[in-house]
């Protein structure tokens, strides 16, 4: 039986390890084909009896569709179409002249940044902002899900210790020297570990707050640092993508050359050279023809893909998609929450953690007052926008392309809609008829 290695800082927790898989997926989708090459033998892997070097240079050849990242980035940007609002009264010059302007000592304005940690929560389903003192005055650290590998609850429900990775980067002449750390925070203490055989005490300070400054933005959680990433199952649907586009390509490449065939009489293939500068001699009773893909095996791998591209570039319209009103058994009370779309939900989410970090800044920095957070959540283009741009075009006072920007700018066309692309398609399938005219 197997002696159990003996815990040390570096454990994690439970909930951690079972969340681990599921963020390192997101995150290797999320970074595109070249991470997906690199891990290759869990994303692709090789086909039973495919030789190695084919399957290496099946890999060298993926190139993956981004759907996960484009999501991110429309659904953010949805989300932050327009500016927030840091609401604060005319003695909170502080925070007007040096805080907002660089909440995170590297010259990131408050909007910048939040929108960067609002995209990680919604990337990876939490995201968690770490506030620390600072020299001057406290600044803000995004602490990705990934590194935040522990947390703990007191009977209060308040965090009693939480431990996360970061990196240190220090110039060493002329080169840049990173340097792994474990940090550790408690209430009382604050510990920073360095690795040298084993995780080891580098410095040790007091926590002077008494609490653990960490606030946390939840899309859908269910524990202390597990929960649903909303786009889980979009990042799956990115890594089937990239399979079947990898075994299109391959078949396509072998489909492309026909192959030489010769029936009756006996050859060495040395004998037989095959090209448009050569000529071939064969027996009087043998003939020669050439064997091709009958492209059925391809037509399918299309129709899969294609399929499958149509459900990743709409994914995201489900999160903005208001669902109905759903009343009580009595019929007197609605839930208002019922009738937002899952993104509006997200941004209410995230305005409560903003508000929060904001309390906690205006604690460690002692200022006697904070701006208030809000950002408006009527960010959703309603149904009666795409069907005025319509009317419009129907009218003639409106391009058709004008109108299609406009119905994609508006969420009712998928943000893969190519526009350029569908007037090429448009004009290969020739004129349709009058009634069904949206030229």
């Amino acid at each position: 039986m197997a002696q159990k290695s003996k815990a040390d800082v570096s454990t994690p927790s439970i909930e951690f390890q079972s969340m681990s898989p599921v963020w390192q997926m997101i995150a290797d989708v999320y970074a595109g084909s070249e991470a997906l090459r690199q891990h290759g033998s869990v994303y692709i892997p090789q086909h039973h009896s495919e030789p190695s070097e084919a399957y290496a240079e099946r890999l060298d050849n993926l190139v993956a569709f981004n759907f996960l990242r484009q999501t991110v980035e429309e659904l953010t940007g949805r989300t932050f179409s327009r500016d927030p609002v840091f609401d604060m009264s005319d003695d909170a010059a502080p925070w007007r002249d040096e805080f907002l302007p660089d909440v995170d000592h590297q010259k990131h304005a408050a909007p910048t940044f939040l929108r960067d940690w609002f995209a990680c929560g919604l990337k990876f389903g939490c995201a968690h902002l770490l506030i620390e003192p600072g020299v001057n005055r406290p600044r803000w650290r995004i602490i990705d899900p990934r590194d935040l590998f522990f947390a703990a609850l007191d009977g209060n429900g308040d965090l009693s210790e939480i431990r996360y990775h970061r990196s240190v980067t220090a110039i060493d002449g002329f080169e840049e020297v990173k340097t792994p750390e474990i940090v550790r925070m408690t209430p009382e203490l604050i510990e920073v570990y360095r690795e040298d055989k084993e995780w080891a005490v580098h410095s040790t300070e007091a926590n002077t707050l008494g609490r653990i400054p960490l606030v946390p933005f939840f899309i859908e959680r269910e524990g202390i640092l597990a929960c649903e990433p909303p786009l889980r199952d979009l990042a799956e649907l990115q890594i089937s993508h990239a399979r079947k586009r990898s075994d299109l390509d391959t078949t396509l490449r072998v489909a492309s050359f026909p192959m030489l065939a010769v029936q009756g009489g006996s050859y060495d293939e040395s004998q037989l050279i095959v090209g448009p500068h050569a000529l071939i001699e064969l027996d009087p009773d043998s003939t020669a023809f050439y064997v091709e893909h009958t492209g059925t095996a391809v037509q399918i791998l299309m129709n899969d893909l294609k399929a499958l591209e149509e459900r990743a570039a709409t994914f995201g319209a489900q999160i903005t998609k208001k669902r109905p009103s759903v009343e009580t058994a009595t019929g007197a009370v609605v839930n208002a929450n019922s009738a937002l779309a899952p993104l509006q939900g997200y941004a209410l989410a995230f305005i409560e953690a903003v508000n929060e970090a904001l309390a906690l800044t205006q604690e460690i920095w002692g200022q006697s007052t904070r701006p208030a957070f809000s950002m408006s959540i009527d960010f959703l283009a309603p149904d009666s926008d795409a069907q005025s741009i319509i009317r419009l075009r129907e009218l003639g006072d409106i391009s058709r392309i004008d109108a299609l920007s406009e119905l994609k700018r508006r969420g009712a066309l998928s943000s893969a809609f190519d526009i350029e692309v569908n007037e090429e398609r448009l004009e290969s399938e020739g004129p349709i008829a009058a009634n069904g005219d949206f030229a």
